[in-house]
């Protein structure tokens, strides 16, 4: 187990490891852009950025954001345009990842690489929850704002993963697993883990992916 990083530091958790991985080469299309703070960053760095989010998100910094349903999900881009695709705390809100995934292959170049972040909710904790009949909090299904037959608008988590089934998703799709960054959090030090901890230690899943 090696110490990595402390977030006192001013270490961000979810986005420095995947900045980590982004060459200043890379063009980077991010599924789930936000406020755009990581494509900003990735932007400094030398990279070409665009953003996509489920809402409308007004371009800063010259950094274009488009505004697209995860669930049907038509990218505007052309085919083989990005180095990288990076969706993170993304997947699991989405009842049907498929077409998001589907999507990121086909604008990614031909050896470019999909970088997925999520909960690993199959960890030592997440079962000593359920052992005591309690659910982590990373997982909710029940914030469900407005649900009607063409527009609906959610914040829960409607997908549990382990990096089992999260590999099985994204492999569907015509990814192959690449290499894994998944890590381990404990106060404010944030660890990588050696390959066969990662499923049951890893608060977080981290994971590159290729096009087969």
């Amino acid at each position: 187990m090696v110490l990595i990083h402390n977030k006192k530091d001013g270490f961000n958790r979810w986005y420095d490891p995947i900045y980590e991985l982004i060459n200043k080469t890379d063009s980077v299309l991010e599924l789930g852009c936000g406020n755009t703070n990581f494509l900003k960053k990735l932007k400094s760095k030398g990279c070409e950025v665009e953003g996509v989010d489920y809402y409308q998100i007004n371009p800063k910094d010259g950094i274009n954001v488009s505004k697209v349903d995860f669930e049907k999900c038509v990218l505007p881009y052309k085919d083989n345009s990005f180095d990288v695709v990076v969706t993170s705390e993304t997947i699991e809100h989405l009842i049907n990842p498929y077409p998001m995934l589907r999507e990121a292959k086909r604008v990614l170049k031909p050896n470019g690489r999909l970088i997925i972040g999520t909960h690993n909710q199959t960890n030592i904790y997440c079962r000593l929850f359920f052992l005591f009949g309690k659910i982590n909090g990373t997982f909710n299904v029940s914030k469900i704002y407005d649900l009607t037959d063409d527009y609906y608008e959610f914040r829960g988590h409607f997908r549990v993963y382990s990096k089992k089934l999260l590999n099985k998703t994204v492999m569907r799709t015509g990814f192959i697993p690449y290499k894994d960054h998944s890590w381990f959090a404990l106060g404010d030090y944030v660890t990588k883990l050696p390959y066969f901890l990662t499923n049951l230690f890893s608060n977080h899943l981290l994971i590159e992916y290729k096009k087969e």
